[in-house]
């Protein structure tokens, strides 16, 4: 009875050994094939990392002077909150030719005359690209001069501006709205002042009406005057002037640009993108509206 009931505790403990070992091995196979995944779901990166050590392995490339930066955002935080002196200090330390890492961005700063000119003239063509700013290239549907990458898009636009848009003989034919409107500052200066009990003037506003006028009457044929009309204009071009500037993180750390989605920048660039797309609409209408009144007219 005794070997028996021994006989029968010794087949469960090795049944339970088996089940554990069965257990182990499906765990291991499980770990495997999510192993797997994760390398084929990531082989282009795994291809670049390697493929850059390599490189990094076959030469050594010699990169301009570098302050010591921190792992993911490089040196942002070297920046401060002028970032015009930052950068002065910083090329006291480490030459007129320094490489920065704007968190995942390498960056190279000039401060230098002669560094300046080979950079901007003597390889101006290696230099004259331009950086993929989200919110630029949203407001201007990514076709505009000022944010285009170089390439032949870029030389045919620029080709336009050149030859049709500020060509001499185009820019001339707009001399009397400047003058028009150059009369009409100094007109409105000197009413301002006379009437001013301290005799200051709010420049702001009136150098915003200025360019409106020159602007607005040179590309859509008329300005505004109109307060509701010019209030919500210069509201959508200060609003948009402002989101151009912000902090966008992933012009700099690409791999966090989906924080714009939970910091309220992304709702906010559609929204004023919605707004511009509704403005420029009206205006398209309204002109649209006044050719088909031209050619009524002309008809009769």
């Amino acid at each position: 009875m005794v070997s028996n009931a021994l006989q029968k505790i010794w087949l469960e403990m090795q049944q339970e050994k088996i089940n554990s070992s069965m257990q182990q091995h499906l765990l291991s196979l499980l770990l495997f094939l999510l192993f797997l995944l994760i390398v084929v779901i990531n082989k282009p990166r795994i291809i670049k990392i390697i493929n850059l050590i390599r490189n990094n392995n076959n030469k050594s490339i010699n990169l301009p002077p570098s302050p010591f930066k921190l792992p993911f955002i490089g040196n942002l935080h070297q920046l401060g909150s002028s970032p015009h002196r930052s950068l002065r200090a910083l090329s006291r330390n480490h030459g007129p030719l320094m490489l920065l890492h704007l968190g995942q961005v390498p960056t190279l700063v000039v401060s230098s005359p002669d560094t300046a000119r080979e950079v901007l003239k003597t390889h101006d063509h290696i230099f004259s690209s331009r950086p993929n700013l989200k919110i630029g290239n949203k407001f201007t549907y990514g076709k505009s001069l000022a944010f285009v990458p170089h390439g032949e898009y870029w030389r045919q636009i620029r080709k336009i501006y050149v030859l049709r848009l500020l060509n001499s003989i185009r820019v001339r034919s707009f001399r009397a709205t400047r003058e028009e409107e150059t009369a009409c500052l100094i007109e409105t200066i000197e009413r301002s002042s006379s009437s001013s009990v301290d005799n200051l003037v709010d420049l702001t506003e009136i150098l915003f009406m200025y360019v409106n006028g020159i602007v607005c009457r040179a590309t859509i044929g008329r300005k505004f005057s109109d307060k509701r009309e010019l209030k919500r204009l210069r509201k959508m071009l200060d609003d948009m002037s402002h989101l151009s500037t912000i902090f966008d993180v992933g012009n700099w750390i690409p791999s966090l640009s989906w924080v714009n989605y939970f910091n309220g920048v992304n709702a906010m660039v559609e929204k004023k993108y919605e707004e511009g797309n509704e403005f420029l609409e009206s205006i398209v209408e309204e002109h649209m509206e006044k050719k088909k009144k031209k050619k009524y007219d002309d008809g009769d």
